[in-house]
C-alpha cells in the first residue's frame, strides 16, 4: 500500500508538472504572438509616422505663413502711421505758423486749438492702435510656439500609443 501511495503522489507530482509545463508553453506561444504582432506593429509605423510627420510639417509651415503675413502687416502699419505721423506734424507746424500770423486776430485761435487738439488726439489714436496690433502680433508668435509644441508632443504621443497598442 506505501508503494501505491508513493506512486500515487509521484503520478500527482507529474501532473502538476504537467499542468505548469503546458503553462509554460501556452505562454511562449503568447510571447511569440506578441513578438509577431510588435513586428508588424514596427512595420507599419514608418509608413504611419512618414503621413504623420509630412501633416506637422505643413501645419508648421501654414502657421509661419500666418506669422509671416501678420510682421508684413504691422510692418505696413509701422508705415501708414509713420505717414500720418508726418502728415500730423506738417498739420500742427501749418496751424502753428498759421496761428502766428494770425495772432492779432481773436477769431481765428480758437479754430486753430481746435484742429491742433484734433490732431493730437488723431495721433493717439493711431499709436493706441499700433500697440493693439503689436501685442495681438507677439501673441500670435506666442501661440505659433505652443501649437508647434504641441504637434510635436501629439506626434511622439501618436507613435508610442501605436507602439504600445501592438
Amino acid at each position: 500500500m506505501a508503494e501505491i501511495d508513493q506512486i500515487e503522489q509521484e503520478l500527482f507530482k507529474l501532473r502538476q508538472r504537467f499542468a505548469q509545463s503546458a503553462q509554460v508553453l501556452d505562454d511562449l506561444s503568447q510571447v511569440r504572438s506578441q513578438f509577431t504582432q510588435l513586428s508588424q506593429a514596427h512595420q507599419d509605423l514608418p509608413a504611419q509616422s512618414a503621413g504623420l510627420e509630412e501633416r506637422a510639417l505643413q501645419l508648421e509651415s501654414q502657421l509661419e505663413t500666418s506669422a509671416q503675413q501678420l510682421q508684413s502687416q504691422i510692418t505696413n502699419l509701422h508705415l501708414e502711421f509713420d505717414a500720418v505721423i508726418k502728415q500730423l506734424r506738417e498739420q500742427i507746424n501749418y496751424s502753428q505758423q498759421r496761428n502766428r500770423e494770425q495772432s492779432h486776430e481773436s477769431d481765428g485761435i480758437q479754430p486753430l486749438k481746435d484742429s491742433h487738439e484734433y490732431l493730437l488726439n488723431s495721433l493717439h489714436a493711431y499709436s493706441a492702435n499700433l500697440e493693439k496690433l503689436e501685442r495681438r502680433c507677439h501673441s500670435l508668435e506666442d501661440t505659433v510656439g505652443v501649437m508647434k509644441l504641441v504637434v510635436l508632443i501629439g506626434f511622439v504621443l501618436f507613435i508610442y500609443l501605436q507602439i504600445a497598442l501592438r
